[in-house]
């Protein structure tokens, strides 16, 4: 799958854009959730990226909302709300964030996921080989500018004492920081995850997100409920990213081609 390698104007990318998916992420149930059809055909356009460090669009991060999850996600209301992390504390008057991941988290393939995974994923991030398109979601941390510029992956404050906790340095106070991590780039990675290319594959997709890619080709994306995830399956046991249709989205809808449109 190729990369976007272009660099965009990315950077607000933390306060509410993750909004725009709610139509189709599952979320953690206050109850049980009851699907209206097994599977949904929606408009998204051509899939660009499978890899969140390459984020370049809103249709990208609609997308990538579906694949993988972070330690929060948000609400119809623009709030974030636990996904991966049970809860969190906020101490030194504001500048420390300590995240408690949930218990029993896994990837899609059924391998454990846990606070490493989150520090992995960031700091791949912020990693100047990685060339990703919007590092400065994580600005904010001690040490991630420097790291950007080639400093010390070891100065960035973001730690994993243990399996379950995440305690992440600020520079200043961000009462927003709960939104950022909210934000797609910031979402985990499997171990797998380089700055090659080609690290994640349709065929043989690990993520941590509702979905999981099964197939591509030129008219959809197939993708198919993930038992793993944090949320438990969703609803809807099938997504299909629709690549094209034959008329416009309008005529698509009306027509009974397509089930949501842009």
């Amino acid at each position: 799958m190729p990369r976007l390698t272009s660099a965009g104007p990315w950077t607000r990318l933390a306060v509410g854009v993750a909004v725009l998916a709610v139509a189709l992420t599952s979320s953690l149930p206050r109850g049980t959730a009851r699907a209206t059809t097994d599977v949904l055909r929606y408009l998204g356009g051509d899939v660009k990226t499978l890899d969140p460090a390459f984020i370049a669009d809103a249709a990208d991060v609609q997308l990538l909302l579906q694949l993988y999850a972070g330690l929060t996600r948000m609400d119809e209301n623009g709030e974030a709300y636990p996904s991966l992390a049970a809860s969190w504390k906020v101490s030194d008057a504001g500048r420390t964030y300590t995240f408690v991941m949930r218990e029993g988290l896994h990837f899609s393939d059924g391998s454990s996921l846990t606070s490493a995974d989150v520090r992995r994923s960031w700091l791949r991030l912020l990693d100047p080989a990685t060339h990703s398109t919007a590092p400065d979601v994580l600005n904010v941390i001690v040490g991630a500018e420097e790291r950007l510029a080639g400093g010390s992956e070891d100065a960035v404050g973001i730690q994993a004492p243990d399996a379950r906790t995440l305690v992440v340095r600020l520079r200043h106070p961000a009462s927003y920081f709960p939104a950022i991590t909210a934000t797609p780039a910031t979402f985990v990675v499997p171990p797998s995850a380089d700055a090659s290319p080609d690290w994640q594959q349709v065929e043989d997709f690990v993520g941590s997100g509702p979905y999981v890619t099964k197939r591509l080709d030129d008219q959809r994306l197939v993708m198919i409920a993930n038992p793993q995830y944090v949320a438990g399956p969703p609803p809807i046991r099938e997504v299909d990213w629709l690549v094209k249709v034959d008329s416009d989205g309008v005529a698509a809808y009306a027509d009974g081609s397509a089930d949501l449109v842009g």
